[in-house]
């Protein structure tokens, strides 16, 4: 897990624990399968996207 993700996770540690995260919500609307090659890529983009937001 990326310094990024870690932070958002961290973040988000005093909420109601949800079935799963924000961010593995918008994952599951993208075309990319979790075992695939770019998964992890794409997860780290959105992840700086959603820190930058």
């Amino acid at each position: 897990m990326s310094l990024q993700e870690e932070e958002l996770v961290s973040s988000h540690a005093g909420q109601p624990e949800q079935a799963s995260s924000l961010l593995d919500q918008i994952m599951a609307q993208t075309r990319i399968q979790p075992g695939s090659e770019g998964y992890d890529v794409a997860r780290q983009g959105v992840t700086a996207f959603i820190a930058s937001v």
